[in-house]
C-alpha cells in the first residue's frame, strides 16, 4: 500500500449541504478562493488542480497580531517618573521635623523615626504597585487565554477526529505534517467548524497525494516485454 493511501482511507463528507460551495469563512469572512480561470477546464481545456482553491493557505495576514509571548514591557524611566509623583516626606510630621531641627541626642532618635516612617511608606507603596501589576497581568493573561481557547479546542477536536477515523495519520512520520495543516486551516479560517476544517485537510492531503502520484514515473514493464518480443521475432 502506498503511503498516500493513508490520506484516502476515510475522506470526510461535507459538514452540510449549505456548505457544499467550496470554502469556509476566513478571518475576513470571505470563502476559500475558488480555482482560478487558468485551472478551469472550460477555459483552457486542462484539468483543474485539486489544490488550486488553497493557493493562499500559507499566506500570512499583514494585519494579524503577532503571536508573541506575554510580557510586562515595563519601562524603568516611566516607573521612575511614577515614583516621583509620590511624596514620601509627608510621613514626617511637623513635630518630628522640629525635633530633628533642634539637634542634640533627641534629633538622632527623631531622624531614625523619620527614616523608618519613609521606609514603611515605601514598602506599602511598592506592595500596592506590585499587586496592581500582578492584577493587570492576570487580567491580560485571562483575556489572552479566552482568545486562544476556541482555536485550541477546535484544533483538538479536529486532531481527535482524525485519530478516530484514520489511525494511519497518527504515524510519527505523518502526524507533524497533518498537525501543521490543521493549525494553518484553523488559523486561516477561524469561523469554520471542526468538521469543515477536517474536510479541508482531507481535501488538501488527497489533492497533494494525487499530484505526487501522477508525477511518479510509470512502470515500463509492458514496454520492455513488447521490445523483447519484437527482438525474438527478428532473431528467430
Amino acid at each position: 500500500m502506498s503511503i498516500f493511501d493513508a490520506f484516502k482511507a476515510a475522506p470526510a463528507a461535507p459538514a452540510n449541504s449549505a456548505n457544499a460551495n467550496p470554502g469556509v469563512p476566513n478571518s475576513n469572512n470571505s470563502p476559500v478562493p475558488a480555482a482560478p480561470a487558468a485551472g478551469n477546464p472550460a477555459a483552457t481545456g486542462e484539468p483543474a488542480s485539486p489544490l488550486a482553491k488553497y493557493t493562499d493557505l500559507w499566506k500570512t495576514d499583514p494585519n494579524a497580531k503577532p503571536d508573541a509571548p506575554f510580557s510586562f514591557n515595563s519601562d524603568p524611566a516611566k516607573l521612575l517618573d511614577t515614583a516621583k509623583t509620590v511624596d514620601f516626606t509627608k510621613v514626617i510630621s511637623p513635630e518630628l521635623q522640629a525635633r530633628i531641627t533642634a539637634g542634640g541626642a533627641d534629633a538622632q532618635s527623631a531622624m531614625m523615626e523619620a527614616m523608618n516612617g519613609v521606609a514603611q511608606m515605601s514598602f506599602a507603596q511598592s506592595a500596592h504597585a506590585s499587586a496592581k501589576i500582578v492584577e493587570s497581568a492576570l487580567q491580560a493573561q485571562e483575556d489572552r487565554f479566552k482568545e486562544m481557547l476556541p482555536q485550541l479546542i477546535k484544533q483538538h477536536s479536529v486532531a481527535d477526529s482524525f485519530r478516530n477515523d484514520n489511525p494511519l495519520l497518527t504515524d510519527p512520520a505523518l502526524a507533524p505534517m497533518v498537525g501543521a495543516l490543521q493549525v494553518q486551516f484553523t488559523r486561516q479560517y477561524p469561523n469554520a467548524t471542526a468538521a469543515e476544517i477536517k474536510s479541508h485537510v482531507n481535501d488538501f492531503l488527497n489533492g497533494a497525494a494525487d499530484k505526487i502520484q501522477a508525477a511518479r514515473p510509470q512502470p515500463k514493464a509492458a514496454a520492455t516485454k513488447k521490445t523483447e518480443e519484437w527482438e525474438r521475432f527478428f532473431t528467430s
